[in-house]
């Protein structure tokens, strides 16, 4: 990917730090499939999904992981 080793270790940082203070984290990079091959599609500027078929697949990644979420804390 594009992302340079320092980027992705601050965001395993901050998954490890969410689950030690079991604080729900929702990865949207990696679960809402844009990626250096369909980025032009999604991506206006490079970096955010400001097109609207961009802007539906961040909307999705963070649906699915608030389902993911929601459950458990009613649990609670």
């Amino acid at each position: 990917t594009s992302l340079d080793v320092s980027e992705y270790d601050k965001a395993v940082i901050e998954r490890e730090m969410a689950s030690r203070m079991s604080c729900p984290c929702i990865d949207v990079y990696s679960t809402c499939g844009i990626n250096p091959w369909n980025s032009q599609e999604y991506i206006s500027d490079g970096v955010h999904p400001y097109l609207d078929d961009g802007k539906m697949m961040l909307g999705r990644a963070v649906a699915g992981g608030l389902n993911i979420i929601i459950p458990k804390l009613t649990i609670i």
